[in-house]
């Protein structure tokens, strides 16, 4: 069977300009959930640390001439605001197709859906390098919006640096021991994150995953109930 040809990219053309911020436009209808704490902590210490290294995308505002309407970047705005005059300048990527509000709002529910994905264990041995080389661990953890990673860092090590259990991965929560394979458990807890994620609109079980903060506990209660499924006690 012949691969189906797909149909040619359309380049469009973008200017780059710097555009006052008091002619930006917050997007009103912007479907994108609000940042967490602990993720908006992220964003405002990468601006002290690195500031502004990306482009703003907007849209001619289609209502107010010679203004323009965030199309990605309504939280970084809201940040910048909160720290900048209001005549600053902002770089921005000027979409000036889009001159219509359907047409804007149909290029927000269609940009950039797919969530980045890490490889959780290179992020880790990146930031664990960083703080041997001398990094503030304080400043990484409010970077990357993780308020526990000493904590993950200096539990992680404590295996890794114990030759009792190596290959074995001795996982201890209460009175509850499982001993495997850490590729094991790191499958276990990959389900059970991916779980939690599926489940968290079903009312009832969000109210038993709501208080779980960690991975660690969430194993535990996922292995407790499937234990006395099988009838162990």
């Amino acid at each position: 069977m012949a691969k189906k040809q797909l149909a040619p990219v359309v380049i469009h053309p973008a200017a780059v300009e710097m555009i006052p911020a008091n002619l930006l436009f917050l997007n009103p209808d912007n479907p994108k959930k609000p940042m967490s704490k602990n993720r908006l902590k992220g964003l405002n210490r990468s601006l002290t640390e690195f500031g502004l290294r990306d482009m703003i995308k907007v849209a001619p505002h289609p209502e107010v001439p010679g203004a323009y309407l965030v199309l990605d970047g309504n939280t970084r705005l809201e940040a910048l605001r909160s720290r900048a005059e209001e005549n600053v300048k902002i770089p921005c990527l000027v979409h000036a197709d889009l001159t219509t509000y359907e047409k804007i709002t149909a290029f927000v529910l269609t940009f950039d859906r797919n969530v980045k994905a890490y490889d959780e264990d290179a992020v880790f041995d990146q930031l664990r390098a960083l703080v041997d080389a001398g990094e503030d661990v304080g400043t990484l953890a409010e970077l990357v919006s993780l308020p526990n990673l000493q904590e993950y860092l200096d539990e992680v090590g404590r295996f890794d640096n114990s030759n009792s259990f190596d290959p074995e991965f001795l996982f201890e929560r209460d009175s509850l021991i499982i001993s495997a394979s850490k590729k094991e458990i790191d499958k276990i807890r990959a389900l059970l994150r991916s779980v939690k994620g599926k489940t968290a609109r079903h009312e009832r079980v969000s109210l038993i995953l709501k208080d779980i903060d960690s991975d660690d506990e969430t194993l535990t209660l996922f292995l407790s109930v499937a234990a006395r499924m099988k009838g162990v006690s």
